[in-house]
């Protein structure tokens, strides 16, 4: 079978995981600039609950006062509108570039559903191809297509008794193969929007929940934080905690671009995947950035192929945390039943 490789390559995101990464940072740069305005709370509160032996539990003043400030914070669902966005403009980009790929080997119409729907007309005619020949009758492309959907087309109406009386037993009792291929590429369409439904609910949750555990860290310092400085003597509460505050500020906004960056890198992965496979390819060939960000582990993988149901040890590109690699489709093109064009691509092993 010929394998063939498009010579227009995948081009990673780059742009979209900046935009993220951004994105969350400003959430995090937002939520430390709220925690600031209640500095002169935090000193009353911490002043009040200094070393007191016969003082009420000052954890019950913390409780009160970190739950009032998580309420004025609510990074998660000040997330969500970023997050549910990013995965749109990262499944509209992936689906382009992968159909862009398509495109420059089979042709200007060609389309992703669309090789799939030529693959399946093709099985079709060669389903009614067989029927022609066992009633001795020729049929044009157009017609076994018709006949194969169980269609009469007018032009067949005024066709010779002989080849009306043929198409009239294909009709009554032709293949069920033609009924199971459409039948199957029906379910096959409905399956793959059902996985990409569940892509989407799984990233947007799982990013809801590390953006999340940005404020949860924040807050839980920042009590510890509140904590230790009750049990001590100091005299300038408000200079250490914006001191704190400061420190903890670079460290969620470290994380935070880490999460954005890693986050598009996975997400273009998974898409990368479902896409390919939901056009029938099984395989891909492995592409770094070819830069020196590229962990030796993956600069080994550079151009080979590897197989969607078969990952490597830490698994297809965009897996690995903050994985710029990219996966170019191998295209078996006996499977798609139309021809590439010229000098659009090379052929691998």
């Amino acid at each position: 079978m010929k394998k063939i490789v498009a010579k227009r390559k995948y081009k990673y995101p780059m742009g979209l995981e900046r935009e993220y990464a951004k994105q969350i940072a400003g959430l995090v740069d937002g939520m430390f600039s709220t925690i600031k305005k209640q500095v002169p709370d935090m000193v009353k509160l911490i002043k009040a609950n200094q070393i007191k032996l016969d003082a009420e539990d000052p954890n019950d003043a913390i409780d009160d006062f970190m739950e009032a400030l998580a309420s004025s914070l609510l990074l998660r669902q000040k997330a969500e509108q970023y997050v549910r966005r990013m995965w749109g403009k990262v499944n509209k980009y992936t689906d382009k570039e992968i159909r862009e790929i398509f495109m420059a080997i089979f042709g200007a119409s060609a389309s992703l559903r669309g090789l799939r729907a030529e693959w399946t007309r093709e099985q079709i005619i060669r389903e009614m191809s067989e029927e022609a020949e066992r009633y001795n009758v020729e049929l044009t492309k157009e017609e076994m297509v018709a006949i194969g959907g169980g269609i009469l087309l007018s032009s067949m109406l005024s066709a010779s008794e002989k080849k009306r009386k043929a198409i009239e037993s294909i009709l009554k009792n032709r293949p069920a193969g033609a009924d199971i291929i459409a039948s199957n590429e029906a379910e096959l369409a409905i399956k793959a929007q059902q996985k990409l439904k569940l892509l989407e609910d799984i990233w947007i949750r799982e990013n809801l929940d590390l953006i999340g555990s940005l404020e949860a860290e924040t807050l839980r310092k920042l009590r510890d934080e509140m904590t230790r400085m009750m049990t001590t003597d100091g005299a300038i509460i408000q200079e250490d905690l914006i001191a704190f505050l400061e420190k903890q500020l670079e460290v969620e906004t470290n994380r935070a671009v880490l999460i954005g960056s890693d986050q598009v890198g996975k997400l273009n992965g998974n898409l990368m995947q479902y896409y390919q496979q939901s056009a029938g390819i099984e395989e891909y060939r492995w592409q770094t950035m070819q830069d020196s960000r590229v962990r030796p582990r993956h600069r080994a993988r550079q151009g080979k192929i590897f197989r969607w149901d078969e990952p490597p040890e830490d698994g297809h590109p965009g897996e690995a945390i903050r994985c710029r690699c990219v996966a170019d489709p191998v295209i078996a093109i006996d499977n798609y039943g139309v021809n590439p064009k010229a000098n659009s691509y090379i052929y691998v092993d």
